[in-house]
């Protein structure tokens, strides 16, 4: 029985310092950033999903209010840090070369939304990377486009079709149109007029 219970309790620590073991290693230091563990991957967000996190932080609302949209816009989980939430919104406006890290902080239940900006700073030059590599991913991930409705529909006929051949009737013949006064059918945008709706 003893020995039962020792091969368990070994198993059970051998177990337990695995875990530890991989959950430190998914645990690191902010870049340039003393005091801040990230805590696995980031994860990009769509512009719903930052619209989201902006009506729960009024300082990222501002922000992107002031300056606009960022071309990117990520979500990092952080080691909590009371009172501030356990992750930060980033963001990364790549014509600047700027990256901006904004959390809420937890106050108070009356007062919510309150945020702050945690970061400031130029980006890496491996997070532009990671960024236009996750990006040509979901690319290529995404289905391929609708195509138009116009480019559905078969074109019209370039020339207008001939009524089948009667017999002929006892109605007097109308005059003719005058072939300098019939004009062909042309195509929407061949002369290059607007065409109307």
């Amino acid at each position: 029985m003893a020995g039962r219970f020792g091969l368990c309790m070994l198993a059970w620590l051998g177990v337990t310092l695995g875990t530890a073991e991989r959950a430190a290693a998914e645990v690191r230091q902010a870049r340039n950033r003393p005091g801040i563990f990230e805590v696995g991957e980031p994860i990009l967000i769509s512009r719903e999903g930052l619209r989201r996190e902006m009506d729960r932080n009024n300082t990222l609302r501002e922000y992107i209010d002031l300056y606009g949209w960022p071309d990117y816009a990520e979500v990092q989980q952080t080691v909590v840090q009371e009172p501030l939430a356990p992750y930060e919104v980033r963001v990364y406006y790549l014509q600047r070369n700027q990256e901006y890290a904004f959390t809420r902080a937890n106050i108070s239940p009356n007062f919510t939304g309150f945020g702050i900006r945690k970061y400031e700073g130029l980006i890496a030059p491996e997070t532009v990377d990671r960024l236009l590599t996750a990006r040509a991913a979901m690319e290529a991930q995404a289905p391929p486009p609708e195509p138009a409705a116009a480019a559905a529909e078969p074109a019209p006929p370039a020339v207008p079709e001939q009524p089948a051949a009667t017999e002929p009737s006892s109605a007097p013949a109308e005059d003719p149109v005058p072939a300098e006064a019939e004009s062909p059918p042309v195509a929407a945008g061949v002369t290059g007029e607007a065409v109307a709706p």
